[in-house]
């Protein structure tokens, strides 16, 4: 899961401002220091809410798990909805070229 939707779900418990700018600060962080630092503010301020984090597998969509060898550092996947929207009419296209050829037979 991306970490919009790991937001969504933990938002859901887990309201407000100041929580929702320290989750993202901690998506976006770059190092483990940072990392680390930052979770210790958020198991502070709501502990329910640092445990729920630590249980979603931090290393799929917190950055500063990921290696440095990665070119893109998204942490969403607005990408790859944006890819499919952009390829959906030649989609629809190569459907209906099949449709009428399929008419024809």
């Amino acid at each position: 899961m991306c970490a919009r939707h790991i937001y969504a779900n933990w938002s859901k418990k887990f309201r407000g401002m100041e929580l929702k700018k320290l989750f993202w600060r901690i998506v976006r962080v770059t190092t483990m220091l940072e990392y680390e630092e930052l979770m210790g503010i958020m198991e502070k301020k709501c502990p329910s809410g640092h445990a729920k984090m630590i249980s979603s597998s931090t290393p799929h969509w917190c950055r500063a798990f990921f290696r440095t060898s990665i070119n893109c550092d998204s942490v969403d996947n607005n990408m790859f909805e944006t890819f499919n929207r952009w390829i959906l009419e030649t989609r629809i296209n190569l459907l209906c070229k099949c449709w009428r050829i399929l008419e024809c037979k």
